[in-house]
């Protein structure tokens, strides 16, 4: 399994996630906006810097913070709260590992998480748990921790799903297939703050192993959802909202071994852009070499544009190959035929001498050889512009 927490270029990741969302017909937001989001986690926000849906929701938010500005585990940050590191998941709360190793004793319990407790024993609970920072009193009630557990999430300053990707996970919801509903959600969960997916997933360990003794504890995958969701949400949505809201937390535990997992053909595209730029860096430094110190005008210049616009490039290389090819006859030719035509289109007009032989005249062309076709037979050199780097990407990881 490739875990998230360990993948070297994240940046990359979400740039290809955010792509195969849209083809589902899911909106996200721009990786800026993501990027400023889980920057800004570690930082103490207030109601304005938060986007809300709602009046109401924005005052509640505003009057957590101000009632546990001081506390050590509730109404805190995730990603200030004293840790510990999960080698595959990332930085839980102490918290959170203190909750699991308590109710790993009492799954048998029924109604856990329906069951509310003792309002007066919860708030002594709570008072325990801030001096003791994040430890669980010996001989506590189930059902107060289970109720504890809820409040702990309704009062995160932010929500473990956050506000900027609620609407992208009610879209994910409405998909028509289960298979789609589940691959959507899965990439959706590694657009979260690095704390919110590290927590999510470990929750979502805890109710699955809730959810598999239901026959003993009556508390279905839906059941706990139902429970749930509106904690994690922080939201009073209409009827249709909550449905759909629920029905995301539902399909996370059902299939929390995939949550936090980058998807393989995610990473096939990841690791194959990685070793384009890596080729592409690397005759570029010997086209520098060549030209010389005093014929500046001769080198390649720098890449530009952003990686999300290179992969948004991608994405629309291989939505116009397979319009061509729709519209072509019966005789269709085969994937070599199709790769040669389209670096035809792609290449530049003036096509530099030496190019037949893989080589380069940096007099004529400053754009360097930076990727090979194989054959079978042999091994063909291909001038290529970034249009051209994006066709080859899709088509190899498409065909």
């Amino acid at each position: 399994m490739s875990y998230f927490y360990k993948s070297i270029d994240k940046q990359a990741v979400k740039g290809f996630i955010c792509e195969d969302l849209r083809v589902f017909g899911i909106k996200v937001p721009k990786l800026e906006k993501l990027e400023k989001k889980s920057v800004a986690e570690s930082e103490s926000q207030s109601g304005s810097d938060i986007q809300i849906h709602s009046v109401d929701a924005r005052k509640t938010s505003s009057s957590r913070m101000q009632k546990n500005r001081n506390g050590l585990v509730f109404g805190v940050p995730l990603s200030s709260m004293d840790s510990i590191e999960d080698p595959n998941i990332g930085h839980v709360p102490k918290f959170l590992a203190n909750i699991r190793q308590y109710l790993s004793a009492h799954l048998d319990k029924e109604g856990l998480f329906r069951k509310t407790g003792s309002v007066a024993r919860q708030k002594d609970l709570v008072q325990y748990i801030e001096e003791s920072e994040g430890k669980i009193r010996e001989g506590s009630q189930v059902y107060d921790v289970t109720s504890v557990i809820k409040q702990f999430f309704r009062e995160l300053p932010e929500p473990l799903i956050p506000y900027i990707l609620q609407e992208a996970f009610v879209q994910a919801a409405q998909l028509s297939s289960a298979d789609s509903k589940i691959y959507s959600l899965n990439l959706l969960c590694l657009l979260l703050p690095p704390s919110h997916l590290s927590v999510f997933r470990y929750v979502l360990e805890i109710l699955s192993d809730v959810s598999s003794n239901w026959q003993v504890n009556k508390m279905t995958a839906h059941n706990i959802a139902v429970c749930l969701t509106p904690n994690l949400y922080h939201s009073k949505p209409n009827c249709k909202q909550i449905q759909l809201q629920t029905e995301t937390v539902e399909i996370c535990i059902d299939n929390v071994i995939n949550i936090g997992v980058v998807p393989p053909s995610i990473m096939e595209k990841v690791v194959m852009l990685k070793s384009l730029e890596d080729h592409q860096l690397s005759n570029s430094s010997a086209l520098d070499q060549s030209a010389g110190s005093g014929s500046v005008s001769l080198r390649r210049k720098k890449r530009s544009g952003s990686l999300q616009g290179l992969v948004g490039s991608i994405r629309r290389s291989v939505s116009k190959l397979k319009n061509k090819t729709s519209r072509r006859s019966s005789s269709v030719p085969t994937d070599l035929d199709k790769l040669q035509h389209v670096f035809d289109d792609a290449m530049p007009q003036h096509v530099p001498s030496g190019a037949a032989d893989g080589k380069t005249d940096s007099g004529n062309c400053a754009t360097p050889l930076i990727m090979h076709r194989f054959q079978e037979r042999d091994c063909v050199g291909i001038f290529a512009d970034k249009r051209s780097v994006c066709l080859c990407v899709s088509l190899c990881v498409s065909v």
